[in-house]
């Protein structure tokens, strides 16, 4: 199981902090490691504090390269909130 790299998880935090956009950052997360789905799935468990099986899976259905199948960008974002997911602080 892949995990962020412990400086990155702070960064990523204090940005969810400030109010970007999860979909934006896990965009971002498979760019500059060139990951899956699947992984992002792990490296949103280690930004969330509660509900973080809940948050793996909900990414595991995500549209990240926006093809039409899965969850979109919104739904994902509301799934999220609605979900009891809660992220960790900075």
């Amino acid at each position: 199981m892949m995990q962020l790299p412990d400086g990155d998880v702070g960064e990523y935090r204090i940005r969810l902090a400030r109010g970007e956009r999860v979909t934006v950052l896990l965009r971002e997360m498979a760019a500059k490691y060139g990951v899956s789905r699947s992984i992002l799935g792990f490296f949103i468990a280690d930004l969330v504090t509660e509900q973080d099986l809940m948050a793996v899976q909900l990414v595991w259905v995500w549209d990240l390269n926006q093809t039409g199948k899965g969850l979109t960008d919104e739904q994902l974002e509301d799934e999220l909130r609605n979900s009891g997911v809660r992220f960790g602080p900075p």
